[in-house]
């Protein structure tokens, strides 16, 4: 059986290959703008489950059998707000002085679909505790662009913003993209799987 990873991100990429779970890369051609939800859990589980549908039919249309694909998606929430992915610095910088000095959610939900048409989905969430806001750090942050492509303008794993963390309640891992105990954990219960509909 093959493992295939329906998603862009390099983070996921690096999270599977440092937990030793072997898995093909696999891009789905998707609109993730054109997916919307009110609450943050539904519509991480909805792009998720996007993705994963895609690169399902494009890789049986490709003639692939016996493989599962994973898709994952990743929001950032704080008091019913939902932070994506910034549009440019100015967002960026208007995320980060919004999420500091207090606790928010990181949600990030897996859904994997087999080539047998069973699958599974979860939503695992991570509380990050920020600093309180420091002009300076993120300033040097915003100009650094580690910010871009990221949930919340910010990835926990980057050293520059190490000072503005004070405390993660949860997975680390599901902040940085992926939940890898929890996907191994789903992996190994495929024959718990029910049929996908």
């Amino acid at each position: 059986m093959t493992l295939i990873l329906a998603s862009a991100s390099p983070r996921r990429s690096e999270l599977l290959e440092r937990s030793g779970i072997a898995f093909e890369r696999y891009i789905p051609k998707v609109d993730e703008s054109a997916v919307t939800a009110a609450e943050a859990k539904a519509l991480c589980l909805l792009k998720a489950r996007l993705k994963a549908e895609c690169a399902l039919q494009e890789c049986k249309a490709a003639g692939k059998t016996d493989f599962v694909v994973l898709g994952a998606d990743t929001v950032v929430e704080k008091d019913g707000k939902i932070y994506e992915k910034p549009s440019g610095e100015n967002e960026a910088r208007a995320m980060l002085r919004s999420l500091a000095g207090a606790e928010h959610s990181v949600y990030t939900a897996v859904v994997m679909l087999s080539s047998d048409g069973t699958g599974c989905q979860t939503v695992e969430r991570t509380g990050v505790t920020f600093k309180a806001y420091d002009e300076k750090l993120v300033e040097d942050y915003v100009a650094s662009r580690l910010w871009f492509g990221k949930a919340g303008a910010y990835g926990i794993q980057d050293e520059r913003l190490k000072p503005f963390v004070e405390k993660t309640d949860g997975d680390r891992d599901n902040v940085i993209g992926l939940p890898v105990k929890t996907v191994r954990k789903m992996l190994e219960e495929k024959e718990q799987w029910l049929l996908w509909k």
